[in-house]
């Protein structure tokens, strides 16, 4: 099963992605392996922002992901294409 959950708001976008899977140690990846440092944490910080995978053997994954939104001159955030959601029932 997994999870995931996105955050819009005026500043920042966030992005969690959960599973309850087998999980990792973080600590045992070897360094020749870069996905989690290039392509999640070096990818978001080139763009102004943070990503991270917290996980444990056996207890599944979770990777977050925080990145600003552009802002227009005046100092707002960039509405263009902005949609809201629906109300709930």
């Amino acid at each position: 099963v997994v999870s995931v959950f996105v955050e819009v708001e005026p500043q920042m976008v966030s992005l969690y992605v959960r599973d309850k899977g087998h999980g990792f140690d973080p600590g045992e990846v070897p360094g020749d392996r870069r996905g989690i440092s290039d392509s999640i944490r070096g990818r978001m910080e080139r763009h102004g922002g943070t990503g991270s995978v917290e996980s444990r053997p056996g207890e599944g994954t979770e990777v977050s992901l925080q990145l600003p939104r552009p802002k227009e001159r005046n100092g707002r955030s960039r509405q263009r294409g902005s949609q809201e959601a629906p109300a709930a029932p």
